[in-house]
């Protein structure tokens, strides 16, 4: 006789279940042995997601049919048989199939179901950790890394207790906190698997300066945090052997990091670790005053805390710096000085003049790649308006004492046909040829870069001799640039120094002579540094920096001094005639270019 349809279908239900139940339990037993577990990327997007079979296992090439998918067949004709007799009901039933009951999923892969839908649903995670996080477990096939069944692992403790002596390295040990729980279900174990992570990222994070935005402290400060990717880090403390060594390698790799480091450890000690830095002023003072206004009576002795700060804040501008190259320029501006490198030997070092705080050096690296010889001087837009063109209202022939020319649309103008008062300085392109007083000296070294920012020479050396050097609107004027052009040019294409005062005596003007290496040139703002004997030297904060980056390590970036980014916007017609009729009336004409160039140059 024909089987019932709802029958059959029944019996290959059971069969179905019967090879996912086998399936399963063969995963779960390959576990056992060590064989790779359910990949993770299948999993995540429900707990009630049923255990993938395992590759041995074939799935039914077509589905089994609904009884109402069955068109109904005729009826069948009588046997020719006779009927068998009904049993009665002392006969033996036959007995129905059994169905092998699922097995419940392993712990591991219980547990990586939970990290998944940990990283799925914590908001506080940032799309770069949340892709890291999942792209690593994944690749773990959802293993954990800090816990195991009984709770948090020896790799857990040990990485919580780095955490606890970041202090050590100028961090927080607050910010790396891991809330502890004491439940060893799977929710438990993928909350503490997932923390610990996270604070290794967070960790990881501020080692390289992520604590705060450089940039958000001052218009000045060009520079950005040095961060890993998230699934580099989890990479090295994943294939690491010591997760602590792990994460002390996250730091900078400069030296100076490392030994003002060993400098704030003894300093916590107890141990003095600066002398009394010799006497001066902290802000800039006018090169004509008297030498004793150049510096303070009697200079307190720097307090603990005082120590503490300029040690961590120098630091934490260490995790902003790249790679400085095997051979470099570095400008520190506090430093008044900058130095070139090879190999990690000071071989060149000289004086240098920097911004004045109204108009900053900013802090920023970039490549060197010109050396000018003999160059123009063209006037910035703002000079032209602010300082110059009030001079020459009150006397066209400022132009010519200050051995400046003009020309507009590229033909030279005399400057006494031109109604000053009434015009738009942007239209005339004012400059300086190439002369003993030529703004720009006899050579000027470019490293191009948003700020307009270069070294050069000058005519001014008077203000190498003083203690403080910040007189400049913003570019470094060197004190011997022949002999740094001699160091550069040496080293770039084997030049002597008889070469380089030939180009800068009888040469071309506004020669450029292209590098065949770029040079990296990076302007920095160390306060406190170890010198090669081994001694903390310390210089003022000139800018005010200092205090800003405590306050952003602080986390109370917002109550740092707006700073209100000079934007040169030129005067309309009518506010131009309005000032020019002030002028007039208060115009005086003793000595307008030597008022101009005190201006400009500090004579």
């Amino acid at each position: 006789m024909m089987r019932p349809l709802k029958t059959t279908n029944n019996l290959l239900a059971t069969l179905l279940l019967s090879t996912a139940a086998t399936a399963l339990a063969s995963q779960a037993f390959a576990q056992e042995l060590k064989m790779p577990p359910v990949p993770f990327g299948v999993l995540g997007l429900s707990k009630d997601l049923q255990p993938p079979m395992s590759a041995s296992a074939t799935p039914a090439a077509t589905p089994v049919p609904t009884q109402t998918a069955i068109p109904t067949p005729p009826p069948a004709p009588e046997p020719l048989v006779p009927t068998q007799p009904a049993t009665n009901a002392s006969a033996t039933p036959v007995p129905a199939p059994t169905v092998a009951p699922i097995p419940a999923a392993t712990p591991a892969f219980a547990l990586s179901v939970e990290l998944a839908e940990r990283i799925t649903r914590d908001r506080g995670l940032s799309r770069e950790d949340r892709d890291a996080l999942t792209k690593f477990y994944d690749g773990r096939q959802g293993a954990p890394l800090w816990v195991d069944a009984k709770g948090i692992n020896k790799n857990g403790d040990t990485l919580r207790a780095e955490f606890e002596k970041s202090v050590d390295y100028a961090l927080t040990p607050s910010s790396y906190k891991v809330a502890l729980s004491t439940e060893t279900t799977n929710v438990g174990l993928a909350d503490s698997e997932i923390a610990h992570s996270t604070a290794a990222l967070r960790y990881a994070r501020h080692a390289r300066g992520g604590r705060m935005d450089p940039t958000a402290l001052s218009n000045a400060i060009d520079r950005k945090a040095q961060l890993l990717p998230s699934a580099e880090v989890l990479a090295a403390l994943a294939n690491g052997k010591d997760s602590a060594e792990t994460l002390r390698g996250f730091h900078p790799r400069h030296p100076q990091f490392e030994a003002l480091r060993q400098k704030l450890l003894k300093h916590r000690a107890g141990e003095t670790v600066v002398e009394l830095p010799p006497a001066a002023a902290s802000a800039p003072v006018a090169p004509n005053a008297k030498a004793k206004s150049q510096v303070q009576a009697q200079p307190k002795a720097p307090s603990a805390a005082s120590i503490e700060r300029k040690l961590v804040t120098n630091m934490e501008m260490w995790r902003w710096m790249p790679d400085m190259g095997a051979y470099h320029i570095q400008s520190n501006i506090p430093e008044y000085q900058f130095r070139v490198v090879r190999e990690g030997k000071v071989v060149h070092t000289e004086r240098i003049i920097v911004g004045k705080p109204v108009t900053m050096t900013p802090m920023f690296s970039d490549e060197m790649r010109l050396v000018v010889f003999k160059p123009f001087w063209n006037v910035p837009e703002s000079i032209k308006w602010k300082e110059l063109q009030p001079q020459l209202m009150r006397s066209s022939g400022a132009l010519s004492k200050a051995g400046l020319k003009a020309q507009i649309n590229g033909r030279d103008v005399d400057p006494g046909a031109v109604e000053w008062d009434l015009m738009d300085m942007r239209q005339v392109h004012i400059f300086q040829p190439p002369g003993p007083a030529n703004a720009l000296g006899q050579v000027k070294f470019l490293f191009p870069n948003k700020h307009d920012v270069y070294m050069h020479d000058t005519p001014t050396k008077n203000l190498f001799n003083t203690t403080v050097r910040s007189y400049s609107h913003g570019c470094m004027r060197v004190r011997d640039p022949l002999k740094f052009a001699e160091v550069i040019l040496g080293n770039d294409k084997g030049w002597s120094r008889e070469q380089i005062n030939r180009l800068a005596n009888t040469g071309p003007d506004n020669n450029e002579v292209k590098l065949d290496k770029k040079v990296p040139v990076h302007v920095t703002y160390f306060t406190a540094w170890v010198d090669a004997d081994g001694k903390m030297q310390t210089a003022n904060d000139i800018y005010g920096h200092e205090n800003r980056v405590q306050l952003g390590i602080e986390g109370k970036t917002h109550l740092i001094a707006q700073q209100k980014e000079e934007k040169f916007a030129p005067p309309t017609r009518e506010e131009r005639a309005r000032i020019a009729q002030q002028r007039r009336q208060t115009a005086q004409q003793q000595d307008p270019i030597g008022n101009m160039f005190k201006s400009l140059f500090n004579f």
